[in-house]
């Protein structure tokens, strides 16, 4: 306990406080601080952040020789770019003829007599080309002779749309990944023969994919491979849909009444089974 009472003593003798040098030093601890709170980080890691600071700055000084070389890169890569666009639109442009031709070779046999189908190409500006090429594709239609042709969207009512997009379909069905389609209000306006080309291309179509159909005419639904039938039961507090899978008997039953309405008799049986086998056939 003497020894270190002595050692503590001299220690004090020799400790020599220099103002000067204490205002530094808070000072620097100050600095310190501020440059913490500017960067919004700790203290103790400023010596990182200074040398990666500096490392940035240090790729930074080369920037214009990477700017070339990337504008080169560039360069290169948006010839190759507009290349091959230029065979895409070649491509489109023969297939588009060859297209058309056939889209409307078949909306007239669904229905739309004298109805035209052309496809548009519009180029874009240089800051819209895209992955999908340098220009705009827009489906036309005049829905009557003399008719101007307008955008498809625009014109065409939601049945008629169905039947065009299902001469599409049938048309590019062998190209097509579309595991699945669904068509509704595709026999709407139609009826008798019209009908019957729908179904019968619908069925075509079902051999490249699974096809669902909304309809309410018995030549359509005559030419499905499964008729499934749909009933909207009303309770007091709710509404609910049924569907039940037809087998062959039902599916006369439903053809029948979809043919004759409420009273099935017959003759309209006998109708609805001659359907049912000239589908197959």
């Amino acid at each position: 306990m003497f020894e270190c009472s002595n050692e503590l003593r001299d220690y004090y003798e020799d400790l020599s406080l220099d103002p000067e040098r204490l205002q530094q030093i808070e000072a620097r601890l100050e600095a310190i601080y501020k440059l913490a709170r500017k960067h919004k980080i700790a203290p103790e890691t400023l010596y990182t952040y200074q040398q990666t600071l500096e490392s940035e700055l240090k790729n930074l000084a080369n920037i214009d020789t990477d700017i070339e070389k990337l504008t080169a890169v560039f360069a290169s890569h948006y010839q190759a770019y507009l290349s091959q666009t230029e065979k895409l639109e070649k491509g489109r442009s023969k297939a588009a003829k060859s297209l058309s031709k056939q889209v409307t070779q078949s909306i007239q046999e669904l229905g739309m007599d004298g109805g035209q189908f052309t496809i548009e190409f519009e180029k874009l500006t240089t800051d819209n080309y895209g992955p999908l090429g340098t220009e705009r594709i827009t489906f036309m239609v005049s829905t009557n002779p003399g008719q101007p042709s307008l955008p498809m969207l625009e014109v065409v009512s939601g049945g008629e749309l169905s039947r065009i997009g299902l001469a599409i379909q049938v048309l590019t069905a062998e190209r097509s990944a579309t595991p699945t389609l669904i068509f509704d209000e595709v026999d709407v306006g139609i009826g008798g023969g019209t009908a019957e080309v729908v179904g019968k291309l619908l069925r075509k179509l079902a051999e490249h994919c699974q096809v669902l159909c909304v309809t309410h005419l018995p030549q359509v639904a005559a030419q499905a491979g499964h008729h499934i039938y749909v009933e909207k039961c009303k309770g007091k507090d709710s509404t609910v849909s049924k569907i039940q899978l037809l087998n062959d008997d039902g599916r006369t039953q439903e053809l029948a009444r979809m043919l004759g309405g409420i009273q099935i008799t017959e003759h309209t049986l006998a109708h609805a089974r001659d359907m049912l086998i000239q589908a197959k056939s």
